[in-house]
């Protein structure tokens, strides 16, 4: 862990209404009830064995504009980043693979864990030992009678420390033949605010050698949309500042050569939304399914209903390491077999 977090009067006020809002939504993971909003459901249409998480039918809400059953469940965790593989930056961290050889299917990624020990903030502490009660037992659900092992999701570093492994893709969207780039595309409204040059992957940095070369023959044929990572002013992150913002530490990659065991169900949270509700301090030295993405943070705006896809399983994080931030993700399970 890079530094302690620390609050102010302010900033303990927000999350707790946060927190307060997430709870109403009845899809907040850190709420034992969970169980009685959302429900797995088969998808159709898709090869093998595939379910998402959607609102359950009979499901009670109080906002005046609920969910209809069937639509993908969004939910909601709070924790902190953890530095330890830390990837969640523009590239990626892109090396060519067996497990991942054309840049266009990388996948940023990062780990979340528990709210820092020096947060005063009791709360949000029992709601992630219910949050994590609440994943597993998705999981267990979900999971196909005699498999034993689950991956891809939940990382037990030992019995009270489990992290949550969450990605992106790293935005490259293949175009159809004669579209031209055009990052408006990717806004979430039609009367949304261009993101800007810097969102256009003819200006999208890379920081690997590799990456650098990869991208230059995707420009004419790809489009980009970045990880949606909003700042304290609600206003989307400009993907050079991905590092900077979530105050990540450089880091080696495990492994990534071993084959996935046999006869497995896996499962993938997809980022959605990052909100940062506290600014990071300042930095440690280090080394720098098409969705549409908004200008605006949905945590703070209302936002349309979006299908994700696969073991479909939308989360909302908070991130309460260096920096608060508001994850929205979206979990995909899928079975292995040789």
């Amino acid at each position: 862990m890079a530094n302690q977090t620390t609050l102010t009067p302010p900033a303990v006020t927000h999350i707790t209404e946060l927190r307060s809002h997430f709870v109403r939504t009845r899809f907040y993971l850190g709420n034992s009830n969970i169980h009685r909003t959302v429900e797995w459901r088969c998808i159709s249409g898709v090869k093998g064995w595939a379910h998402e998480l959607v609102v359950k039918d009979g499901a009670v809400f109080t906002n005046p504009d609920p969910p209809a059953a069937g639509e993908p469940a969004y939910l909601v965790i709070v924790g902190r980043i953890s530095n330890d593989n830390f990837f969640m930056t523009s590239d990626a961290g892109w090396r060519s693979s067996s497990f991942t050889q054309n840049f266009a299917n990388a996948r940023a990624s990062c780990m979340v864990t528990a709210p820092p020990e020096s947060l005063d903030h009791d709360l949000l502490k029992l709601d992630w030992l219910e949050a994590i009660r609440n994943l597993q037992w998705f999981q267990n659900q979900a999971a196909i009678k005699g498999f034993v092992d689950k991956i891809g999701l939940l990382t037990e570093e030992s019995r009270d420390n489990v992290l949550v492994k969450i990605k992106h893709n790293t935005g490259i969207e293949g175009l159809e033949p004669g579209t031209p780039v055009d990052i408006s595309s990717t806004a979430d409204d039609t009367d949304d605010d261009d993101l800007g040059p810097e969102f256009d992957i003819a200006n999208w940095p890379c920081w690997t050698n590799e990456a650098k070369e990869a991208i230059e023959g995707l420009k004419e044929t790809h489009s980009v949309i970045s990880i949606p990572i909003y700042g304290d002013n609600n206003k989307l992150v400009k993907p050079s500042q991905y590092c900077a913002v979530l105050e990540c530490a450089t880091v080696k990659r495990k492994s990534g050569n071993a084959e996935a065991p046999r006869s497995v169900d896996a499962f993938s949270a997809d980022v959605y939304a990052i909100h940062v509700v506290k600014p990071a301090p300042p930095p440690l030295p280090s080394t720098p399914r098409k969705r549409k993405v908004s200008s605006m943070s949905p945590v703070s705006l209302p936002t349309k209903k979006h299908r994700l896809g696969m073991w479909c399983f939308v989360l909302l994080v908070t991130m309460l390491l260096i920096i608060m931030a508001v994850f929205i993700l979206y979990l995909s399970s899928a079975l292995h077999m040789p």
